[in-house]
């Protein structure tokens, strides 16, 4: 008889369910449970979004009793560090999502951390360093090192209401500050790939202001003015709540331009006659990044790859976060 792997989902918001269905259609041989104490389990089944879960646990004793292979944290990320240490401790492999968490934590829970990930495999989930289209940006500005790089430009613009189906925006996590919403923490991809990919980045400013728009009680808008020992000028705009969406990173040299556009897949360059060369366009969906995503956090555990975001990249962003919100509204 063969084991199965466990995997435990601590947190099932929507998060946690699409990582949920991702492993139930790509590992058959893995066992899922839930850790989550606010979980509608009769109404989910009927509506058959847990007819594939082992076990729902209410509180974490008896999550480690049911001894996973893997932890899954994907709760509101003020709980992510607490969470972590305790399966940490018990010596299981965690996959955190971003952000890791929301700059309020001790720093002496970080030190802990940072020591059991020597022996413990730990990721966070900065899921576009596992999309297809990063390998040929990087490609194209390793080509491009000779170069001067002008100007980074990053935009992450979406409505806040269209994110989650069936659920009210107000009380989603993104939309209060309690539960570590608001947009740099929501939208720390932008930092983390500017921060990967031309970085190390220092803030020079930042301006972050709620529009009342969406009557919430966090920033729905920030912008971010940084610079790195390879662009003196990187700028990320992030806001959710405008229409239509729309996100990409331009990469400004003297004589062309280097465009990734997130949403549509999609990286090409504008040369200077105005002419535009495709390097790469994807055929799979949005959802596929995240297949690969914890096929590489698997993988990671088992030692069969290098961690491709690790602790240490994931304290950092949150450092840079801190740094921006320093600056205040």
């Amino acid at each position: 008889m063969n084991y199965k792997k466990k995997v435990l989902i601590n947190g099932f918001g929507s998060i946690g369910r699409k990582h949920a269905q991702i492993i139930k259609n790509n590992w058959s041989n893995f066992e899922i449970s839930v850790l989550s104490s606010g979980l509608n389990k009769s109404t989910l089944i009927k509506n058959h979004e847990l007819d594939f879960i082992k076990n729902n646990f209410e509180c974490i004793c008896d999550s480690l009793k049911w001894k996973p292979d893997y932890v899954i944290i994907s709760n509101p990320c003020p709980l992510h560090i607490e969470h972590a240490l305790i399966f940490a401790r018990n010596k299981i492999p965690i996959f955190i999502e971003k952000p890791l968490g929301d700059g309020s934590e001790n720093i002496e829970s970080f030190k802990e951390l940072l020591q059991l990930s020597k022996q413990i495999p730990i990721m966070v989930g900065y899921v576009f360093r596992h999309d297809l289209c990063l390998n040929y940006v990087e490609k194209y500005l390793q080509s491009k090192k000779a170069d001067t790089l002008i100007e980074v430009e990053s935009y992450c613009g979406s409505w806040l209401p269209d994110w989650r189906k069936n659920t009210d925006y107000k009380k989603s996590v993104s939309a209060k500050k309690v539960l570590g919403g608001g947009v740099l923490l929501e939208l720390s991809h932008e930092i983390d790939l500017v921060n990967y990919l031309v970085g190390p980045v220092s803030i020079a400013y930042s301006s972050q202001f709620n529009s009342k728009i969406l009557d919430i009680d966090v920033e729905d808008n920030a912008f971010i003015y940084s610079y790195s020992n390879s662009c003196k000028s990187i700028i990320i705009r992030l806001n959710f709540c405008t229409k239509p969406e729309d996100r990409y990173i331009k990469f400004q040299f003297s004589n062309e331009q280097l465009v990734w556009e997130l949403i549509n897949q999609k990286v090409f360059i504008n040369n200077s006659n105005n002419r535009k060369e495709i390097l790469f366009e994807s055929s799979y969906s949005q959802d596929y990044k995240y297949e690969l995503q914890l096929k590489s956090f698997f993988d990671f555990a088992s030692n069969k790859i290098r961690n491709l975001s690790d602790l240490e990249n994931g304290i950092r962003i949150l450092d840079l976060i801190s740094d921006a919100k320093s600056f205040g509204q």
